[in-house]
């Protein structure tokens, strides 16, 4: 049999059954935010300064679950190898992102 017992076939239909309602729910929160522009709002993120000056945003970067090392290594990235030469990081969100 491909299952010892019935409690772990019912943890993969439930599994399976997960995974298919957030699939199931992706199209039509995507048509209600692309056909109903009031509601986008509410469903997208909006941009966060991460860097302003030589100062961190902590907040901003808990509330986008990010941390200092990853702001740094984006800047850096970007070719600029101290943040004090930054104006600003800001965080905007991509079609990918939440």
């Amino acid at each position: 049999m491909w299952f010892d017992s019935w409690v772990d076939l019912l943890r993969v239909f439930f599994g399976v059954l997960a995974l298919a309602l957030l699939a199931g729910l992706q199209f039509p929160v995507a048509w209600i935010s692309t056909h109903w522009p009031w509601v986008r709002p509410a469903l997208t993120s909006r941009p966060a300064v991460l860097l302003q000056g030589e100062q961190l945003q902590y907040g901003a970067l808990r509330r986008k679950c990010l941390s200092e090392a990853e702001v740094r290594q984006t800047v850096r990235i970007q070719g600029v190898g101290d943040v004090s030469t930054v104006g600003a990081v800001v965080w905007r969100p991509t079609a990918g992102s939440a």
